[in-house]
């Protein structure tokens, strides 16, 4: 029969205690016991036999903190640097040895940028938003709600955003529409995701789709990933009717974003849809062959052949499918296993060439590039290809190009081309540059260490 075990515990006193004033546990002789010293998450165990007549002594060394490492340094130092109020950022410099740590271990780095970004004290009122299921965004704040299908992949979770139909409508109508996109389309377990079923901010006709909404999406999905462990390369936006053309206007505005989009009962809306942007992003829309009114059959087709004639003969790009369902309605479309084909993409953050037409003053990032001012009616091409990238502009006064320094292949010299002028700058990376973007994207994947000035901007 197993002995029966007794545990007693106590504090140490420091240095300024009475020195005849010592811990005392009491052994009887032959006795086994085990000595164990705690502090923190440190221990130290040493056995003891109590023999008669003899004097023990032990010496318990407690594990020491290892030394801070450089890397250890600057992330400490970088979340001190998001912690702090704007306008102390200012204040915090970065040394040559971190920047240096930068050149040679930029992904490390990188991660180190994201660990301190993601334990910043700064997300303290999105965190809460976020577990009280609602967002914020330019002077609008929407309720959505959130549930887990199947189990999380490794990376994280896919999420996948549904916006419901109504839109001007009164509050019951748009709140009986959000439920049935709460449970619309059919679940797929296998393939593990997070479904949020997100309401519109407003009962307007366009809540899903005035030059806000984009801003709260995207706080959406940072919030996501923040508290979520979502996966930002696997993030989809699906909707129907009015959540449809939500789809078609903030996956045009902000492609960056998602792996994939789907809008059904759908259509473009007119200086506000710019299908040039979908040159790399997954873009579907169904409508039924019956859903004539506001033109959206109409809309849809001719949005169908713009994209032909921007795709050509190419097959790599504009990965845009429209599906026409002859004998339909508005309702009733064959929709509800979109999810498992939304499922399947992964987003391309940098792809080779952008082709990008600003529709509002709101939005500067678009992929690698940068518009400090945008405006509506501009147009910015760029190209990248080994050391060199190729710009065409119209209507752009500055512009900046966003890279990432551990895919530069280690060149320290880039050329900007665009029209007939040529310059080579320096392609230095920067833990400013990588901590503000950080700030500003709330993205790992879309985050940069190196900008390129042109125009005014330089």
């Amino acid at each position: 029969m197993r002995r029966a075990e007794r545990r007693r515990s106590a504090a140490s006193r420091d240095e300024s205690a009475d020195t005849n004033d010592l811990l005392r546990f009491e052994l009887s002789f032959g006795a086994r016991a085990t000595l164990r010293a705690v502090q923190g998450d440190a221990s130290a165990t040493a056995a003891v036999v109590n023999e008669r007549g003899r004097v023990q002594h032990f010496t318990l060394q407690l594990p020491q903190e290892p030394a801070a490492t450089p890397l250890a340094a600057l992330e400490a130092q970088i979340l001190s640097w998001f912690d702090a109020a704007p306008e102390a950022r200012a204040q915090i410099v970065f040394s040559t040895e971190q920047e240096e740590l930068l050149r040679k271990d930029p992904i490390a780095v990188r991660e180190a940028a994201w660990r301190a970004y993601r334990r910043s004290s700064m997300h303290e009122s999105a965190r809460a938003d976020f577990a009280a299921r609602k967002v914020r965004g330019i002077d609008q704040e929407a309720p959505f709600t959130l549930r887990e299908v199947g189990m999380k992949p490794e990376r994280g979770w896919p999420l996948v955003i549904a916006m419901h139909g109504g839109g001007g409508a009164p509050q019951r109508v748009n709140d009986q529409q959000w439920q049935v996109m709460q449970r619309y389309y059919a679940d797929q377990p296998d393939l593990g995701y997070l479904y949020l079923a997100l309401r519109a901010p407003n009962n307007e006709w366009n809540g899903f789709y005035d030059d806000k909404i984009c801003v709260l999406i995207e706080n959406l999905i940072r919030a996501a990933v923040l508290c979520a462990d979502v996966d930002p390369d696997r993030v989809s936006l699906i909707g129907y009717s009015h959540g449809g053309y939500g789809a078609f206007v903030i996956g045009t505005k902000i492609p960056d974003r998602f792996a994939s989009i789907h809008s059904s009962a759908a259509a473009p809306t007119d200086g506000e849809t710019r299908g040039e942007n979908l040159r790399h992003t997954i873009f579907t829309f169904m409508v039924g062959g019956k859903d004539t009114a506001y033109g959206r059959r109409e809309r849809c087709e001719a949005f169908d052949k713009s994209i032909q004639a921007l795709r050509g003969e190419r097959t790599d790009l504009y990965p845009v499918r429209f599906e026409l369902i002859e004998e339909n309605g508005h309702t009733g479309l064959p929709d509800r296993q979109k999810v498992k084909e939304l499922l399947r993409a992964r987003r391309d953050v940098r792809p080779p060439d952008l082709v990008w037409s600003p529709s509002d003053e709101v939005l500067t990032d678009f992929f690698w590039v940068r518009v400090p001012t945008p405006r509506d009616g501009t147009r910015i091409e760029a190209r990248r290809d080994g050391p060199r990238i190729e710009l065409r502009l119209d209507g752009v006064e500055e512009l900046e190009v966003l890279l990432d320094a551990s895919a530069l292949a280690g060149a320290e010299e880039l050329e900007l081309v665009c029209g007939d002028e040529r310059r080579k700058l320096p392609a230095r990376p920067s833990l400013r540059v990588l901590v503000e973007s950080l700030l500003r994207r709330g993205d790992p994947r879309l985050a940069h260490d190196v900008v390129l000035r042109w125009g005014r901007a330089r």
